[in-house]
Formats: C-alpha cells, sequence, structure tokens
C-alpha cells in the first residue's frame, strides 16, 4: 500500500479522477477473482501485493471526490 501511496502522489492518476478510480477498480476485481482460485501460495501473494498497489489509487481520488 505504500508502495501505491508513492505511485499514486506522483503520479497524479488521469486528469478525470473517475478513470483512475476505475482502473483501480478493473485491477482490484481481477485481483480478488484470481486470489479466490490460485491454489500456489507465491502467485497468491503476488496478486495481494497488486492489490494492495491498487487499493490506494481508487481510495485517494474517491476522497477528493467527497
Amino acid at each position: 500500500m505504500i508502495i501505491g501511496g508513492i505511485i499514486i502522489t506522483s503520479w497524479g492518476g488521469f486528469k478525470n479522477k473517475v478513470y483512475t478510480m476505475a482502473l483501480s477498480n478493473i485491477v482490484m476485481g481481477i485481483c480478488t477473482f484470481v486470489l479466490g482460485i490460485t491454489p500456489i501460495f507465491w502467485i497468491y501473494l503476488f496478486f495481494m501485493m497488486l492489490f494492495g498497489i491498487a487499493m490506494p489509487m481508487f481510495n485517494t481520488p474517491s476522497i477528493v471526490l467527497l
């Protein structure tokens, strides 16, 4: 999550914040699906890391829009 926070801070997201939120939702949805079906722990950890990176990319623009 710290890596995701650093990425969103330096990048700032798309100009339209809804696009940033939609992209992160798609990534989190794919990660959730893969986390449910994978039997290999290392693959699980990779997708959990990807989910953690995508989460701040959703939370930051959503808080700004609120």
